[in-house]
This record gives structure tokens, sequence and C-alpha cells, in this order.
């Protein structure tokens, strides 16, 4: 259980993981694998079988499970087609590219759509009033309510 080291801290020793969790992570892992290689299914079913008997010969009294059959199933692959190895295997990654780009300092405000639109409508509105734009915007206000003022008194 625990043992006290010389230090005074503790040290846990940490049981290794049933066999059936490792068997269950060991299926998922070379099926994925070899669905990942576009390997034929019937093909696929095949490798991982022996796969997976060599791993338990591996493995009777005990081990790792998982890597066994990795291993074993990378021997399996060079014999079954050996430019899969060269090709594939090398190219094959555990995750995806990461896309890490910059993200915009923009407050977001989450409580409602129409708050999130009035304040941008408010972002937008102090944008037209800022000095450069704000006496183009004027100009066309003023054009605005002219052209409303002769269309409505001397237009009619």
């Amino acid at each position: 259980m625990s043992r006290q080291e010389p230090s005074g801290a503790s040290s846990q020793t940490t049981p290794a993981p049933p066999a059936a969790d490792q068997l269950e992570t060991a299926h998922r892992r070379v099926f994925t694998y070899l669905k990942a290689l576009h390997i034929p299914v019937k093909k696929r079913y095949e490798l991982a079988a022996q796969s997976f008997a060599e791993a338990e010969k591996i493995c009777a009294s005990g081990g790792d499970y998982v890597g066994a059959a990795m291993r074993s199933l990378e021997v399996l692959l060079k014999a079954y087609r050996p430019d899969i190895c060269a090709a594939e295997i090398k190219d094959l990654k555990a995750m995806p590219p990461l896309n890490r780009g910059s993200m915009i300092p923009v407050l977001i405000d989450r409580s409602g759509p129409f708050a999130f639109f009035f304040l941008v409508f408010l972002n937008t509105a102090g944008w037209l009033l800022k000095p450069p734009v704000r006496l183009y915007f004027l100009f066309l206000l003023l054009l605005a309510c002219a052209g409303l003022y002769w269309w409505y008194s001397i237009g009619q």
C-alpha cells in the first residue's frame, strides 16, 4: 500500500490496469490504426486477430498488452505490405496539426442577441461619430433631411 521514504514523503505504488481494460484499449488502438492506414476491412480483421494472438503469447504471464499488440502489428504490416511502413506509417500522426491563429480582442457579450446587437450598433455609431468620418456622416444626414423636407413640402 503505502510506505515511508527516508525523506518523509509517502510513495504509493499504482497497480497495473486490469487485463480487460488493456485488451479493450489494444483492440481500439489496433483497429483505429488499421482504419487510418486504409486497409480493406477483411484484411484488417485478419491482421488484428494475428496481432492479438501474438500479443497473448508474449503477455501470457503479464505485461503491456497494448504495446505488444502494436509491436506485433508493425511486424505483420511489414510482412503484409513492405511499402506501407515506409510511406504511410511514418506520415501517420497521433493528432491533427494545431491551427493557432490570433484571436480578435473583442469582448464577447453573452447577455443575449438583442443586447449584443445593441452594443454592436453603439460601437458602429461611435465609429461613425469619430472626427474624420463625422463630417461626412453629418453631411449625408443633412442631405437626407433636406431630401425628406423637399419630398413632403415641395414635392407634393
